[in-house]
């Protein structure tokens, strides 16, 4: 776990420092002004959810709607830019280890604002998350497999009423 937590942070550090070296505009700073904050948490835990809740729902083979390697990358990329445009007032960081680095960068800048205020969206991240795994694995994901049980005890029942059909035709004859 730390491995992979050490990994993203260094990642997203590694992608705004070599940004800004190769001279490319780096998203806002992380500003909180005074009533924005449950609109930051809010906004970033939509997006959060929205994204993480989608890429269960791609990940696991008893709930994934695609058929081939190219669809999920597709999907993917449409699932989280439909997370980021329900995130626009939070700046859509939709990544604990990008808003720590943002908020890094711009503190070796001198502004320590994005550093003071990262808590609000590392929340925003944190809730998301959570309440995507729980709603995935405790609602989504038993109605999904219910109905698939449904639809094989169906599917089964239909052929059996098939082959008894089929067995009584051939008696008559």
């Amino acid at each position: 776990m730390a491995v992979y937590i050490s990994g993203q942070l260094f990642g997203s550090l590694a992608g705004i420092f070599w940004s800004e070296f190769m001279g490319l505009k780096l998203q806002g700073e992380l500003i909180l002004e005074k009533g924005d904050i449950w609109k930051v948490i809010s906004n970033e835990g939509m997006g959060v959810f929205i994204f993480i809740f989608f890429m269960l729902l791609l990940s696991n083979p008893n709930t994934t709607f695609i058929e081939n390697e190219l669809t999920g990358y597709m999907s993917i990329t449409f699932f989280y830019h439909i997370a980021r445009s329900f995130a626009p007032f939070s700046n859509s960081t939709l990544n604990p280890a990008f808003t720590l680095a943002l908020a890094i960068q711009y503190a070796t800048k001198g502004q320590f604002g994005s550093l003071k205020n990262c808590w609000a969206w590392l929340i925003g991240d944190i809730i998301g998350c959570i309440v995507a795994t729980y709603f995935y694995t405790i609602i989504y994901e038993p109605i999904v497999r219910e109905l698939r049980d449904i639809r094989r005890r169906e599917e089964n029942f239909e052929s059996m009423h098939e082959e008894e059909d089929e067995l009584s035709r051939k008696s008559i004859a």
